[in-house]
């Protein structure tokens, strides 16, 4: 198959807010890296923003640039010097996640933005930014693949976790508030799936997760991914 010649042509109009949610080394960034890769591979540009070390050693193939500056990232993928852009911000990452959202936002054609552990950008019961407000409520109108991840997740904007409407994916999770936030939106039913991915990665099998898209009841199945970091 020939290689996309636009952004235009490589989208299909698949973009959407993909959310990961689970436990420290239970495979959701690992998951959400794939999922990111998989959108650069068919030619979407990318900004991340790295409020961990965790994009450490992207593919080569994405000539991956890092940043301290959200503003001179967005500079070079507006000119096309880059279109895979990590950036560790050294201030406030709020306000960098906004800066990113905005560009995301104002960008014709589709892009993707993304954040491991968006509670830290996205935190609950705030009033958020401009952008970041648009980009989450609006994403399908602006053509945003938006890759969002946290393990804190009675911490995230719940803006954010019922936008995600077509793709959340619930790794093992232990913390009981982060349990709690489940149950009092899905049911104890989820909560016993989160608990049998955790059962799953004390057995040192890491990547299970239950897949949740606009149908959000009973039975809960779990799935494997296969995990190689």
């Amino acid at each position: 198959m020939a290689p996309p010649t636009s952004t235009e042509e490589a989208f299909d109009g698949s973009h959407m807010i993909h959310l990961h949610v689970g436990t420290s080394g239970s495979g959701k960034t690992f998951g959400l890296k794939e999922g990111i890769f998989a959108d650069a591979d068919r030619g979407i540009p990318f900004l991340i923003l790295e409020c961990r070390e965790d994009w450490t050693g992207a593919p080569a193939r994405f000539r991956p640039a890092p940043y301290t500056d959200v503003n001179a990232a967005i500079r070079d993928l507006q000119s096309g010097a880059t279109r895979f852009a990590v950036v560790r911000p050294v201030g406030d990452p709020i306000a960098a996640w906004d800066r990113a959202c905005e560009w995301a936002c104002r960008t014709p054609g589709p892009c993707g933005v993304a954040c491991a552990e968006a509670h830290e950008v996205m935190p609950n019961k705030r009033i958020h930014p401009k952008w970041t407000t648009r980009a989450i409520t609006q994403w399908r109108h602006y053509g945003i693949e938006m890759w969002i991840d946290t393990q804190r997740f009675a911490e995230l904007w719940t803006t954010a976790v019922s936008q995600a409407v077509y793709d959340t994916k619930i790794y093992a999770t232990v913390g009981p508030a982060d349990l709690k936030m489940m149950q009092s939106l899905w049911g104890y039913e989820i909560v016993r799936a989160a608990d049998e991915c955790a059962a799953r990665l004390a057995a040192g099998q890491p990547g299970w997760y239950v897949k949740m898209g606009l149908v959000r009841r009973p039975p809960f199945q779990i799935h494997r991914d296969v995990v190689t970091g």
